[in-house]
């Protein structure tokens, strides 16, 4: 058995419609806009083949290629030296000491320092380094070993500039009994 479906529709009505003044503008401007690009490639084509015909005459001379070659870039600037000089600071702990150091105006490191440690700093005006062990700690200005301090548990307060280092009111640590 077999069963066949049908559906019935309504007649559909077909809307006719004028395009609006709108529309029409924006049809005439898409035409225009086709049909002058379309010139314009023949234009250039029949420019173009003209000049790759061989034995084509025509008034218009085929391009001339100058080869030029192009000047050597100036030399680099030299370097001049800055009006100042980096300040670098290396630290290695021979032994666990305390550290204070200021870079600049800014306290930058305040910790115990671990043996075999290292530390590096860097200002541009001055670095001062206070150190509660300065027979443990063994420093490095712009690569130059630093003297080391004298005594077991001396505390030890230094100032680096462009100018050199300096002590700065160094004293051995004393122990209350």
């Amino acid at each position: 058995m077999t069963t066949v479906f049908t559906y019935e529709t309504a007649p559909m009505r077909q809307i006719e419609s004028a395009p609006t003044a709108i529309q029409r503008r924006i049809l005439i401007s898409f035409c225009v806009i086709v049909f002058a690009g379309m010139a314009l490639s023949l234009l250039l084509i029949s420019r173009s083949r003209s000049w790759s015909l061989p034995g084509a005459s025509s008034s218009v001379a085929a391009p001339v290629w100058v080869v030029m070659s192009a000047p050597d870039p100036p030399a680099p600037a030299p370097l001049t030296a800055s009006p100042y000089q980096p300040l670098k600071l290396d630290i290695f702990a021979i032994e666990d000491a305390w550290l204070e150091v200021e870079t600049d105006g800014r306290i930058t490191y305040t910790k115990l320092v671990r043996a075999e440690q290292a530390l590096s700093f860097e200002a541009t005006e001055r670095i001062r380094i206070l150190t509660g062990n300065a027979s443990g700690v063994e420093l490095r200005f712009n690569g130059q070993l630093v003297a080391p301090g004298v005594g077991n548990r001396h505390v030890r307060n230094l100032e680096f500039t462009t100018d050199g280092s300096r002590e700065l009111n160094s004293r051995p640590v004393v122990a209350k009994t």
